[in-house]
């Protein structure tokens, strides 16, 4: 974009340096203004097309179905679960949920007396009686190699067994064949709340019979599938849903530690099945178009400054710094709407092929993660190119010259508070990592720090697990990152801020000025054809130049008038110490003469007697 301060100076050259500005170059800048609008309004209605109102609930009501609403009904097996899905804690357990809970509320529509002949089985894959369940729900594991342990006498004795299980690493994960299964690698990473595991894994498959299901669970259960080298069990099912035309990604997470305690969770993904090129609501389209027409029309004109000002020249700006980024993140959300729909088409193609199967989700979900993250970044930019165009304005120039000034002080202020908060963040770790989830890794307490300058700090918490040490390390907290550090970096910003306020004269009313004269008279494309408003075409600064009414009693005029006052004073005081100076190297200069006159004499007089005493 062509950018409203080298747009006000574009001209200058041509007028013996003054900085004239023709109605054209107003008129472009005010373009570039209603684009920047219209901009804005298509990154809104894009980027609030990703999210519907009601997807919090249905996250909400997934976990409820899945996790805490076990079934009461009779599902064949004398049995009931009665442990909450928080509670979880061994395999065993895990077992029980897979049977009691999981199995029949997937298949609630399913006949279970099939397996007896007596009537035919009505396969209904659906889930929460909405959602059509994609391919076959499936358990997947998994694992680590084992290790061998060597241990104490006493213990050796009581433990009976010298083979152990380590933490997971990728290094030490199991990919040979187990149970007759193929370690299979289809799959991304996937982030728990212990660790991150590997795309991979021993996978299961459920079938279309329910009482398949339970055969299937109950034999790998009596077989120990899942054993002390599991370190993840994953359930997955996908579903969709035609009427909001999305697919949901539902992962059942149960992280085995090396104790062999269980760590339950769940994660959930939706993703779109339409982009922005083949959209639900046509008016997404219309605005995808739009959006990238301006975005075309931005491209030509940041190629034109660019060949203008030359590589060093272009990037040596913030503001082309954001525009670039910007256009560079566009072009990317661009591709990404090309390669959604292929594939989901590629998905369909696959359900159609082979429905009886898993069918794997993850690109797609990373994929739409990736979108959400460049359109999150594309309204970032957006909002922050209106800043760029609005620097003309005083508290704008103001605070970015504060910046300039105090920048290096900024960055030792930086690089102290940092090292603090990282000494601060170990020592919560350490000293409440074991009973707070919030201080559970240096990163974590960092963050939970952070958070006690928005005043959002759990102390009670603290003081349960360490009543003395929870107290001192709650002032310490206090008193180094808020009281001093903030403090210290308010007290650093303001006093430049103050500074540069008095240095620096901004006329931003000059500029709105001539906006709203622009608007008036020059705006109006289809009035181009009167000659008598074509006859009255001036220079705006002719218009602009004209001191206003009320001029002489602004805060701008008189800050100029005590600048120049101030200005003044000082040249006077400069022009007074050279005056001294001058008159000392004027006396110095006269010392020298008189010095070397006697020199001379004293020359003459040795000569005359050097001739005397040669006769």
């Amino acid at each position: 974009m062509n950018k409203f301060l080298r747009r006000l100076k574009g001209k200058g050259k041509k007028h013996h340096h003054k900085d004239y500005i023709t109605e054209e170059i107003v008129r472009s800048i005010l373009i570039d203004m209603l684009l920047l609008i219209v901009l804005l309004i298509c990154v809104y209605f894009v980027a609030d097309s990703l999210r519907t109102k009601y997807m919090y609930y249905d996250y909400q009501q997934i976990e409820k179905y899945l996790l805490y609403d076990y079934p009461q009904e009779e599902i064949g097996y004398d049995h009931s679960f009665h442990i909450s899905f928080d509670d979880i804690s061994t395999i065993s357990e895990i077992w029980e949920y897979i049977l009691f809970v999981f199995i029949p509320k997937i298949f609630t529509n399913m006949s279970l007396q099939a397996a007896e002949g007596e009537e035919k089985i009505k396969y209904h894959l659906a889930f929460m009686t909405e959602n059509i369940i994609v391919g076959l729900p499936r358990m997947r594991q998994i694992r680590v190699h084992s290790q061998t342990c060597t241990l104490d006498a006493p213990l050796d004795s009581r433990m009976q067994r010298h083979t152990c299980y380590p933490p997971y690493t990728p290094e030490v994960e199991q990919k040979t064949s187990f149970f007759g299964v193929d370690y299979t690698t289809e799959h991304s990473s996937i982030m728990g709340l212990v660790t991150t595991y590997s795309a991979g894994g021993f996978s299961k498959e459920f079938f279309m019979d329910p009482t398949k299901n339970f055969e299937l669970a109950y034999s790998l259960r009596s077989e120990t599938w899942l054993d002390r080298g599991t370190r993840c069990i994953i359930v997955e099912i996908n579903t969709y849903n035609d009427f909001t035309h999305t697919y949901t990604i539902i992962k059942i997470l149960f992280e085995t530690l090396p104790s062999g305690l269980v760590v339950p969770s769940l994660i959930v993904n939706t993703v779109q099945e339409y982009g922005i090129l083949y959209p639900v609501n046509r008016a997404i389209l219309y605005f995808g178009i739009l959006y990238y027409i301006i975005i075309a029309f931005f491209t030509y004109n940041e190629i034109q400054e660019f060949r203008e000002l030359t590589f060093i020249g272009y990037f040596r700006k913030p503001g082309n710094i954001i525009d670039s980024i910007f256009l560079i993140v566009s072009y990317i959300a661009l591709g990404y709407n090309v390669w959604h729909p292929i594939e989901v088409n590629r998905i369909k193609r696959k359900i159609k092929e082979d429905p009886n199967s898993y069918i794997c989700l993850d690109r797609l979900t990373n994929g739409w993660h990736f979108y959400v993250l460049i359109i999150t970044a594309i309204t970032f930019l957006a909002w922050s190119k209106v800043l760029v165009y609005l620097s003309f304005h005083r508290t704008l120039k103001w605070f970015m010259n504060s910046l300039k000034e105090s920048a290096l002080n900024i960055i030792g202020f930086i690089f102290v508070f940092l090292i603090t908060l990282f000494a601060l963040a170990q020592l919560g770790t350490i000293l409440f990592s074991e009973w707070l989830v919030t201080f559970n890794n240096n990163f974590t307490t960092m963050t939970t720090i952070m958070r006690l300058l928005m005043a959002d700090v759990d102390y009670l918490s603290m003081h349960a697990v360490h009543p003395t040490l929870a107290v001192i390390y709650f002032i310490a907290l206090i008193l180094i990152i808020f009281s001093l550090s903030m403090n210290l970096f308010v007290a650093i910003l303001l006093s430049s801020y103050s500074d540069v306020k008095h240095k620096t004269i901004v006329r931003d009313t000059i500029v709105f000025k001539m906006m709203m004269v622009c608007l008036k008279r020059y705006i109006c494309f289809w009035r181009q054809g009167d000659k008598k408003w074509l006859k009255d075409r001036v220079l705006l600064v002719e218009i602009i130049e004209q001191p206003p009414e009320d001029a002489a009693g602004t805060d701008d005029d008189q800050r100029a008038l005590n600048l120049k006052e101030h200005t003044l004073i000082i040249l006077r005081e400069q022009m007074a110490q050279l005056t001294e100076r001058a008159l000392k190297v004027e006396e110095e200069f006269e010392n020298i003469h008189l010095a070397i006159e006697r020199v001379a004499k004293l020359q003459a007089k040795l000569n005359l007697k050097w001739q005397q005493s040669l006769h």
